[in-house]
């Protein structure tokens, strides 16, 4: 995936801890907000077709359309928010998604990765002028460097 997501290896990999990252997003949960978090579920679209997913027009009469809306997106998650074609499964994936139930949102939200974050993977092309900034800036953190590198036909970890 270094070639897509990392810029074509010129970018860096962030190495965070799910259980720690779950924690914090914990924390910040309350009756106004909500993470919805699950790894992704790949299928093969030929064998799994994605349904279709009506909102009965009841409920809309019957009660506020913010409402209706949430509820559904609350029962649909998994096919809304966590379901990828097969073509994609060698990534892997967890999502975190936020949810605000308010229909009017009075605040940004911030979520620190803080706790979670462990390390950091520098692709095969970062510049090596760049690196020792941020290997300053992470050095209170105490976080686990690492190069990723092509070798031998092969993608291995290395020092940095």
């Amino acid at each position: 995936m270094w070639a897509q997501y990392g810029e074509n290896h010129w970018g860096v990999c962030l190495v965070l801890s799910k259980t720690d990252l779950e924690k914090s997003l914990k924390r910040d949960e309350n009756n106004l907000q909500e993470f919805l978090k699950s790894e992704v579920t790949y299928v093969d679209p030929d064998e799994q077709r994605i349904p279709g997913l009506p909102i009965d027009a009841r409920r809309i009469r019957n009660h506020n359309l913010y409402e209706v809306a949430l509820q559904y997106v609350l029962d649909n998650k998994d096919v809304l928010y966590f379901r990828k074609a097969r073509d994609f499964e060698d990534e892997r994936e967890y999502r975190v998604v936020y949810l605000n139930k308010m229909q009017h949102p009075t605040e940004e939200v911030f979520v620190t990765i803080r706790d979670a974050l462990k390390g950091i993977v520098f692709g095969d092309r970062f510049p090596d002028q760049y690196r020792p900034a941020i290997v300053h800036l992470v050095e209170p953190l105490k976080l686990e460097l690492r190069r990723v590198r092509w070798q031998d036909s092969a993608y291995v970890l290395t020092s940095l």
